[in-house]
C-alpha cells in the first residue's frame, strides 16, 4: 500500500496548517501547469490513437466537457485545460472493449469512478496525458452523465492494490436535451 504525504499530514493533525496549505497550493498550481503543456503537447496524438483505434472496433464517441469547449469555441485544446475529455454511452459489454482497446495501444488505466458498481468515469493515461471517458446514459428525450468535485480534504477510507475508496467527492447528475450529433472541425 502507497502512504501518501496528505495522509501524513492529516494523521499529524498539520494538514491544515497555513504554510502546509500555501506549499500544496504551489505544488496543484505547478502540477495543472505540467499537466496542461503535456496536453498541448500530446493531446491531439491521444485523441487521434483514440479516433483510430476506436473507429477500428466500431465504438461511437464524441468530445465533451472542456475539450468540447475548446474544440467548439477555438477549434483546438483550452490552453489552461489539464485533459481529453470524451463520452460514450455506457454498456458493460463497451467498458470493457474499450479497456481493452485502449490498452492494446498503449494507454494505462489511471481510475474510475463508479456508482451503483457501474464506471461512470474511467481516466486513462498516454504519454502523462489523462484521458477522461465519460459514460453517458440515454432514455427517449434526454442523455446524462456524472460528474464528480472534491471537496475541501477527501479522506482516504479503505484502499487496498485494486481500490481507494474516499470520503469528500460529491456527484452530480448533468442531464441534456438529445438531439443527435453534429461534426466540425478540431484543430482545422
Amino acid at each position: 500500500m502507497k502512504i501518501k504525504i496528505k495522509d501524513i499530514l492529516l494523521h499529524l493533525g498539520i494538514y491544515n496548517n497555513v504554510l502546509i496549505q500555501y506549499f500544496i497550493r504551489k505544488y496543484r498550481s505547478q502540477r495543472k501547469k505540467k499537466l496542461s503543456k503535456n496536453l498541448l503537447k500530446y493531446g491531439e496524438e491521444c485523441l487521434l490513437i483514440v479516433k483510430d483505434a476506436f473507429e477500428k472496433e466500431g465504438i461511437e464517441f464524441w468530445l465533451t466537457y472542456g475539450t468540447l469547449l475548446g474544440a467548439f469555441r477555438e477549434k483546438d485544446f483550452i490552453p489552461y485545460d489539464i485533459d481529453v475529455d470524451i463520452g460514450c454511452f455506457y454498456t458493460e459489454e463497451k467498458s470493457k472493449q474499450i479497456n481493452e482497446v485502449l490498452e492494446k495501444v498503449g494507454f494505462r488505466k489511471h481510475c474510475e469512478y463508479i456508482g451503483d458498481n457501474i464506471p461512470l468515469i474511467e481516466s486513462y493515461v498516454y504519454k502523462k496525458v489523462v484521458l477522461d471517458i465519460f459514460y453517458y446514459f440515454k432514455d427517449e428525450k434526454s442523455i446524462w452523465s456524472y460528474m464528480f468535485t472534491l471537496t475541501e480534504s477527501p479522506i482516504i477510507v479503505q484502499s487496498d492494490r485494486n481500490k481507494t475508496t474516499y470520503q469528500g467527492i460529491e456527484g452530480q447528475k448533468i442531464i441534456s436535451t438529445y438531439t443527435g450529433f453534429q461534426s466540425f472541425k478540431f484543430k482545422g
